[in-house]
């Protein structure tokens, strides 16, 4: 029947009708094939895709995530029975620790003994006048002592332009970055403190960023380091000098300078998927990265991160001996 009197096309083509296969029909199966031969890759990428970024943002949720004595958990907690004298140690993502060496962590395991409790009040990516911003939460703690280090984003968001309109928009910054920003800022944060608390105060200097002691990035650290100094000098604060020491053990390992430069990259979503993903400790992944001190040329491992507990437990010593001292 169909022979004498063909039917129309059930693909609604303008193609001629025919008796036997329809074109049409060759093609659309020639595509179903093709569709099922390629739909275990497509899966397989889909799949792949989806637990990276599973991953990922797991990663993410892990440097992230606040330590256990953060300064609104210890606020929570805060009973009335006499508490151990308290050390508040604020700043960015180095101090937050999640992102290489916890310093404060160490801090507590080591100085916990001697009758000091320690609050972590680092918070990832903040710049001075960010800690500025949250400074209450730690004041009204009475902290016995308050040591701060923070600086790094600042010098990070005046290295380029895309770099400090990148910091503006993510942490609500009201001006563009730069170092008199930075040091009113600081200048702010301590004037605060002596307001609304006794707490000895100590000033960390900003650590190295990138391991070549002659990049942009350190010479700029190191201009800011200067005018920190000088607020210490001018308000009689004690001021450790971490950036100072780490400066010059780089300079005697002679690295290279390829390996070191800030401004070329930070791996730091691959640091932090290996340690968190792979379970690969941070000093391994300095050592992967192929360098000294830091994790990703922007975080501490233990070696950078010990040039920061030493100055700080030295700083601790000597203030309780004087604490003692007129005590007695």
């Amino acid at each position: 029947m169909g022979r004498f009197f063909p039917r129309p096309c059930l693909y609604h083509c303008p193609c001629i009708h025919c008796a036997g296969l329809h074109p049409c029909q060759t093609i659309l199966e020639d595509l179903i094939e093709q569709l099922l031969t390629y739909l275990p890759l497509f899966w397989s990428v889909t799949g792949l895709l989806l637990v990276s970024t599973v991953l990922y943002y797991y990663s993410v949720f892990r440097v992230r995530r606040k330590p256990f004595n953060d300064p609104d958990i210890l606020l929570r907690s805060k009973s009335g029975t006499p508490a151990k004298r308290l050390v508040a140690c604020i700043g960015d993502s180095n101090t937050h620790g999640n992102s290489g060496f916890n310093y404060v962590s160490w801090l507590k395991t080591n100085l916990e003994s001697s009758g000091l409790e320690f609050c972590n009040a680092g918070y990832n990516s903040d710049l001075a006048w960010n800690v500025l911003q949250r400074l209450d939460r730690v004041t009204a703690l009475n902290p016995e002592y308050i040591i701060i280090m923070v600086g790094t984003n600042d010098v990070v968001a005046s290295l380029s332009r895309e770099s400090a309109e990148s910091y503006m928009q993510k942490k609500n910054l009201p001006q563009q970055p730069n170092s008199v920003f930075f040091i009113d800022s600081y200048r702010s944060m301590i004037d605060r403190i002596r307001a609304e608390c006794n707490a000895r105060i100590a000033i960390v200097s900003i650590p190295v960023i990138g391991e070549n002691p002659g990049s942009v990035a350190n010479q700029k650290a190191a201009a800011y380091n200067t005018k920190l100094q000088d607020l210490t000098y001018e308000y009689g604060l004690d001021y450790l000098s971490v950036f100072e020491e780490q400066i010059a053990y780089l300079r005697k390992q002679g690295v290279d300078p390829r390996k070191g430069t800030a401004e070329e990259s930070f791996p730091i979503t691959r640091a932090m998927m290996m340690r968190y993903i792979l379970g690969i400790s941070w000093d391994k992944i300095s050592s992967v990265h192929g360098l000294y001190l830091t994790t990703d040329k922007l975080h501490m491992n233990s070696t950078g991160g010990k040039m920061i507990t030493s100055r700080i437990e030295h700083f601790l010593a000597r203030s309780e001996e004087l604490r003692i001292g007129t005590v007695n």
